[in-house]
């Protein structure tokens, strides 16, 4: 879910819909379970809300990560 508080919502919701999908086929051809999608989205979810939290701009870690990528 963390594609969606990008700033551009659209290509948000096309990797939202590509990940439903890859998602729909795992347990499909049985590779996952249900619990295992809806598991890793929780985690993902969790990991993204105490990322943004978590994060300020304008810090020394924020322009050294910057100035990396």
């Amino acid at each position: 879910m963390a594609f969606l508080f990008h700033n551009r919502p659209v290509q948000g919701y096309l990797f939202l819909l590509a990940a439903l999908l890859v998602s729909f086929s795992r347990v499909y051809l049985g590779t996952h379970y249900v619990s295992d999608i809806i598991g890793g989205a929780l985690t993902a979810t969790l990991a993204t809300a105490l990322a943004r939290s978590l994060y300020r701009q304008e810090t020394r870690i924020d322009r050294f990560l910057t100035n990396i990528l």
